[in-house]
């Protein structure tokens, strides 16, 4: 049944009533704004349905899409809908059967298929019609026959996209990468299959800019704009590298190069994923020398903390494209998503690898126990991929969880299998499964480990991970391409048995004997504890005034500061090791650009462990991971210790307070200065007990200030002062920023 629009319904250009605001950055993230798509099932299932008929004309089309549905009401849902039609309906069947006059909505419509439309400007039209700003946004994107290291080197910008107003904040939309997914290895357009893809609806920009630049920089809706320069030199990534929570680690550019024909490329991944890559010559595309894939010639190790390290050693000097897949994995061993492209550098060799030679041929092409040893519920020791071993014995270890079984293979390449067997053996021990092995030969071996679930999985064994192992002198294990990696070694046998770590803080670099602690007292702590956490690095984060993790004051006031390269999720904890308590109320966070400082007062002498956590903006977790542990020893408590304000989320992500640091009954309170920056504000006010007392914007950029009188509250036993703030939109909706205690 076709759905008309009633007699007399003519839907208004939105533009023709009033202005949209400048662009700017929204201060909310696509997560705040919704975390599941089935919020929308009933918005999208009518999308989908509305895009299988024609319609007479534009109006029934709005009508029926945006106006007919009383669930379809804010700004939000409107924009989703027009969005998932889009997604949805075959933009070259479009047909109206009343025809489209010049400059009507029918003729923008019917203009995509003659190759003279574009979706930016379909989804633009259908936008203003329901009473949505949007603005259609030019510039260039990195398509499919882009690579790393490209460059576009004529102003004829080759893609649009939309910048749509949802409640008073900016998002971005490309409605015409949403039905673009690529599902195979090979990056042809003939292997793209036409699915909806929900990275591309309200994209973070911090995301979207990797593959889009705005030609009007404002409308890239960043703190900080990027030239066209720094857009070509940004790795190449796809969508699927920000639905893994992917990051870089190692290196943040597209082009790299090695360093003796050696190169370590470190990323970070927020869910569990397992990766594959593919290797090939940038100037033939071919994946195959003297008669070995290049793949062959690199290893993927699991790492530490959610990483992994791809460690590549060219056999000829050159260009090649190194493009990594990535797969994101279910909780039942066996169910996996299909492999898909994320991310892809450039790699220019200078020279070949001293050690250029094809990897043991092993099933799989990760080193090292991953997610796939946690879900047979075994403990793998040890946990790197890696192992030296200058004497030629192994030993790994499997602890049991619950029951399982383990069968162990050695490979190495240039010997038979059943030459190999009697080189090595799984020991069960019921609590565990000891695997050794006595190489015969130095080389490089590969040990597979294949595991069995008897409650499941009868006579069959699956391959759940591998070890690379290295057989030489010790001189040669440290000129190999695995010490490119910033994974720990283990060494197993002979004088240099040990695991080196080479993260997390040494107790012989504590600094000069005046800035050590003295014993007494003194918590027992674990090794590794203190210091820099592998992300603190991997989050570009850096040490601006303690670089020393055991801190001795004598006094109980200190800031602790940190210097960060990009936008950052920051909370702390303070904890009173006398009393095994948190004191929350007694460290206050502050952000300043790319400065984070953290203003401590402590309450009494003693111990303090002072903890950091951080993860990337615009990651999803809500569990933010350690990055350093600081141990400090107050000897003297001279000052007066007021509680800080209470920090809500909305000041965590950049607020910084020059005055009142805190409230006291003991001050003078009939007109108490107020001073911050609060950036993305378009209002801040006091409230005192529901009394509301707004600040004025001063000259200074996101900077607020005024006099507020709190002496009515002196004498009260338990007052509301509060701190907060309008980010537009909705006037009357306000974010608490801070709490005061008096």
């Amino acid at each position: 049944m076709q759905i008309k629009a009633p007699a007399g319904f003519q839907p208004q250009d939105v533009r023709q009533r009033q202005n949209p605001p400048v662009p700017c950055r929204s201060r909310y993230r696509k997560f705040d704004i919704y975390r599941d798509v089935q919020q929308f099932n009933y918005i999208d299932t009518h999308a989908i349905q509305v895009a299988q008929q024609d319609h007479d004309n534009f109006s029934d089309l709005i009508w029926h899409l945006v106006y007919s549905q009383k669930n379809i009401q804010s700004e939000l849902d409107k924009a989703r809908v027009i969005f998932r039609w889009m997604t949805s309906k075959n933009m070259y069947t479009i047909q109206f059967r009343d025809g489209a006059q010049a400059g009507s909505p029918e003729e923008v419509l019917l203009s995509f298929k003659n190759k003279q439309g574009t979706y930016a400007r379909i989804f633009e039209t259908l936008c203003r019609f329901s009473d949505l700003h949007c603005a259609v946004l030019t510039g260039y994107a990195k398509g499919l026959d882009y690579r790393p290291g490209d460059q576009f080197k004529t102003n004829d910008y080759n893609h649009s996209w939309n910048g749509v107003l949802i409640d008073g904040n900016w998002y971005l939309v490309d409605s015409h990468w949403a039905t673009r997914y690529l599902t195979s290895e090979k990056n042809k357009p003939e292997n793209l299959v036409y699915e909806y893809d929900d990275f591309y609806f309200l994209t973070d920009p911090e995301q979207l800019i990797y593959s889009h630049w705005a030609h009007k920089k404002e409308w890239q809706l960043l703190s900080r704009n990027i030239s066209l320069q720094d857009f070509e030199n940004l790795p190449l990534v796809k969508s699927y590298f920000f639905k893994c929570s992917m990051f870089f680690i190692s290196h943040h550019v597209g082009v790299v190069n090695t360093d003796k024909g050696c190169i370590a490329i470190t990323l970070g991944h927020g869910k569990p994923t397992n990766f594959t890559y593919k290797i090939t010559f940038a100037d033939t595309n071919d994946e195959i020398f003297q008669g070995q894939k290049l793949k062959n010639y690199a290893l993927q190790e699991h790492g530490r903390n959610q990483t992994s390290t791809f460690i590549f050693r060219a056999p000829r000097p050159g260009q090649y494209y190194f493009t990594i897949f990535a797969q994101l994995l279910t909780g039942e061993l066996g169910v996996k998503n299909v492999f898909t492209a994320s991310a892809e550098f450039k790699v220019i060799a200078d020279q070949p690898a001293m050690d250029a030679v094809p990897l043991p041929n092993c099933s799989d092409s990760s080193w090292g126990p991953g997610v796939a040893v946690d879900q047979m519920g075994l403990v793998a020791s040890p946990p790197q991929g890696v192992i030296a071993c200058p004497d030629g014995k192994v030993k790994l270890e499997f602890k049991k969880t619950r029951p399982a079984f383990i069968l162990a293979k050695l490979r190495k390449n240039g010997m038979r299998d059943e030459d190999l067997e009697h080189c090595i053996q799984d020991d069960d021990q019921n609590d565990k499964v000891v695997v050794t092995a006595d190489l015969p030969q130095k080389g490089e071996y590969g040990i597979e480990i294949y595991g069995n679930d008897p409650s499941r999985d009868g006579d069959t064994y699956t391959h759940i991970c591998q070890y690379y192992v290295h057989y030489a002198d010790p001189s040669d294990q440290d000129k190999a391409f695995y010490q490119a990696s910033p994974e720990s070694r283990v060494y197993m046998g002979g004088p240099n048995d040990m695991m080196n770590s080479q993260g997390g803080y040494s107790p012989d670099s504590r600094g000069t004997v005046s800035d050590r602690i003295t014993m007494a007292d003194k918590p027992t702590l674990p090794h590794g504890y203190l210091g820099p956490q592998p992300k603190f690095a991997q989050l570009g984060l850096s040490t601006m005034s303690h670089n020393n993790p055991e801190i001795n004051v004598n006094d109980n006031e200190l800031e602790i500061k940190l210097q960060t390269t990009q936008p950052l999720k920051v909370t702390s904890n303070l904890i009173n090791v006398k009393r095994d308590q948190t004191s929350k109320e007694h460290a206050f966070q502050q952000t300043d650009s790319n400065l984070v400082s953290f203003h401590i007062i402590l309450p009494e002498t003693g111990y303090f462990k002072f903890q950091i956590f951080a993860l990337p903006a615009s990651d999803e977790s809500r569990q933010l991971p350690g990055v350093f542990n600081y141990l400090i020893n107050c000897t003297q408590a001279t000052k007066p210790c007021h509680p800080f304000p209470k920090q809500y989320a909305p000041w965590l992500e950049g607020g910084f307070l020059y005055e009142p640091l805190y409230l006291s009954r003991d001050n003078q309170l009939n007109n108490v200065h107020f001073k911050l920056k609060i950036p993305k504000a378009e209002s801040v006010a006091v409230t005192v007990d529901g009394d509301w007392q707004h600040l004025q914007k001063t000259g200074e950029a996101d900077v607020w200030e005024g006099n507020v009188s709190l002496e009515k509250i002196r004498e009260k036993t338990d007052p509301k002062v509060s701190l907060n703030a309008n980010y537009g939109g909705d006037q009357s909706k306000y974010a608490v920023l801070l709490d005061y205690k008096l």
